[in-house]
């Protein structure tokens, strides 16, 4: 398989996966041997994943796991957003 042919494959990948710029990040794939479609794909869940400033529902919810599973994962970090409750502004 000739180099353009298996950019553009990757470039067609890159593109599907919703990529800005596939024929970068193919190019970066094929040219320097880095998997960048495993690093693309996982920035862009880790991206959707980021909570705005503004948006502070993510404490009440953290709040109630913890009330509902005292042993959960990060159960903790919901008591200790409790306690802060008291101690800061309205969230």
């Amino acid at each position: 398989m000739s180099l353009p042919s298996e950019v553009e494959r990757w470039s067609e990948l890159f593109r599907l996966a919703g990529a800005q710029n596939p024929d970068r990040w193919a190019t970066s794939q094929v040219g320097e041997g880095i998997n960048q479609l495993h690093r693309f794909l996982f920035l862009r869940q880790a991206w959707r994943g980021v909570v705005s400033e503004d948006d502070r529902s993510w404490i009440s919810r953290a709040v109630e796991a913890a009330e509902e599973d005292p042993d959960g994962p990060f159960s903790g970090v919901g008591f200790a957003l409790k306690r802060l409750h008291w101690v800061l502004p309205d969230t």
